[in-house]
């Protein structure tokens, strides 16, 4: 199946360690994990969800990626960049 159709159905590659965009910030990011979608109110469902598992997150979204503390070393942002 191309790589185009994995990421319709939901399959997404988390990056291990600092694998973000260093440059983007901690909001940014997130939405880079809903590049591919228009439903517009089930992504702000979704990041609502992302930000009452790991409130950390929504203090920092402005802070650029590469200068916040690693959020990823908690399982539940693994489930959060796959949108389950």
């Amino acid at each position: 199946m191309p790589p185009h159709l994995l990421i319709h159905r939901g399959m997404a590659l988390v990056p291990e360690g600092r694998g973000v965009f260093a440059r983007l910030s901690v909001a940014e990011n997130l939405a880079m994990g809903a590049y591919s979608r228009s439903d517009k109110a089930e992504i702000a469902a979704d990041l609502e969800r992302v930000h009452d598992m790991l409130p950390r997150l929504l203090d920092r979204r402005s802070q650029l990626a590469d200068s916040a503390a690693d959020p990823r070393a908690d399982p539940r942002v693994r489930e959060a960049y796959l949108g389950e």
